[in-house]
């Protein structure tokens, strides 16, 4: 009875386990890996290292996902925490765009948070969209400017340190 035995190409990937017969090339190594994208490093097994573009794209796509939880978590005016989520916004523009059109506009009972309530005058309705779209646009100011230094990284380990909180 032959026994298994397992190989990988000269890059680490692995290529199967055979009992006769590996693929011309093929390098023996002692086990298979628990997860088949694993590579061989030539003591153990481990995870490919990405490519720089890989990383970038990655790092970019957290930076996506950080912007939008900013732009989605609200801001502040007047002491007062503004909801910014995609309704929120959108309430808060249909009031400012009223309050600008009408001079008289005000709204007599604003949900300002869950279970705070309070009235805005029309000057208190464009003080809160300017603060909304300021908040908006600046979640994009900010992920422009990270986004340069992403792009700008040379090395796979200067991209997975990067830390775009701290940079926030």
């Amino acid at each position: 009875m032959s026994q298994m035995k397992y190989y990988v190409d000269a890059a680490g990937a692995y290529l199967g386990g055979w009992d006769a017969n590996p693929p011309a090339g093929a390098i023996e190594v002692p086990a298979p890996p628990e997860d088949a994208r694993q590579v061989w490093g030539g003591e153990a097994w481990g995870w490919p290292h990405p490519s720089l573009e890989e990383a970038k794209a990655a790092k970019l796509a957290e930076l996506d996902e950080i912007r939008w939880q900013v732009e989605i978590g609200g801001t502040e005016m007047a002491g007062i925490t503004i909801r910014t989520d995609p309704n929120s916004q959108a309430k808060v523009a249909a009031a400012y765009t009223m309050a600008r059109l009408d001079p008289a506009y005000e709204v007599p009972t604003w949900e300002a948070l869950p279970g705070l309530f309070a009235p805005l005058s029309n000057a208190q309705l464009i003080a809160m969209g300017e603060a909304v779209r300021d908040h908006v646009q600046d979640t994009f100011n900010r992920k422009a400017v990270l986004h340069a230094a992403i792009t700008a990284l040379e090395s796979v380990e200067a991209v997975e340190v990067f830390d775009i909180a701290a940079e926030w």
